[in-house]
């Protein structure tokens, strides 16, 4: 976690409490919001949705696994579709099934740090937790993608980028387990009339119940 401009001290300390915070979250809570809001006063200025989520995630480490190609093979006469397969440069995580709904709607994960920096003993310290019942959570900058295909095919992309908890999000990976994340959506930035509900009924399928 990179706590811009913070003195060091500060940091340190700051970073100890989002962590505490975020060891076993249960709900999203007046204590938890309030205690990782020096993470979230870092983000743009505006109005933010918070949503509490369990993704079921897998690694992807190759273009063919991703949605960021898988998603054009789900479209109507792809074999005829002139869309370059994507590839967002690095390794990342992603929902395995597209979200229910009317839209084809595809969940990539983006880390925010190299991967030469993931600890496996932290990342076995937290799949513990998760075999014991605790819901270690991730805090993720959510981006809601609508969009039209050559004017034909409409699709949705959500997008996690990881503020905090990549560890965590491996473990639950690794596990095969849920990996309950803190969605955080910046409304000024969702096309829709009224964002709010937008980001409520796009995410409602990830909720954690």
């Amino acid at each position: 976690m990179t706590w811009s401009g913070m003195a060091p001290d500060r940091a340190v300390l700051e970073s100890a409490q989002v962590r505490e915070a975020l060891a076993d979250v249960r709900a999203l809570t007046p204590q938890l919001l309030a205690t990782v809001a020096p993470l979230l006063g870092l983000l743009r200025s505006g109005h933010y949705a918070v949503t509490l989520v369990d993704l079921d995630t897998e690694a992807v480490d190759r273009p063919e696994q991703s949605w960021w190609s898988r998603r054009v093979q789900l479209r109507d006469g792809w074999e005829d579709d002139h869309e370059a397969p994507g590839w967002p440069g690095e390794n990342h995580l992603q929902v395995r099934e597209p979200l229910p709904g009317e839209i084809p709607t595809f969940c990539v994960v983006m880390p925010t740090q190299p991967p030469e920096r993931t600890d496996p003993n932290v990342v076995d310290r937290h799949a513990a937790a998760m075999r014991d019942g605790r819901h270690p959570a991730a805090v993720l900058l959510t981006l809601i993608e609508d969009r039209y295909v050559e004017c034909l095919d409409e699709e949705r992309l959500v997008i996690g980028v990881v503020l905090d908890g990549h560890h965590r999000l491996l473990a639950a990976a690794r596990e095969g387990l849920p990996a309950r994340a803190v969605m955080v959506t910046r409304l000024e930035d969702v096309a829709a009339e009224d964002p709010a509900c937008h980001v409520d009924k796009v995410l409602a399928p990830l909720r954690s119940s």
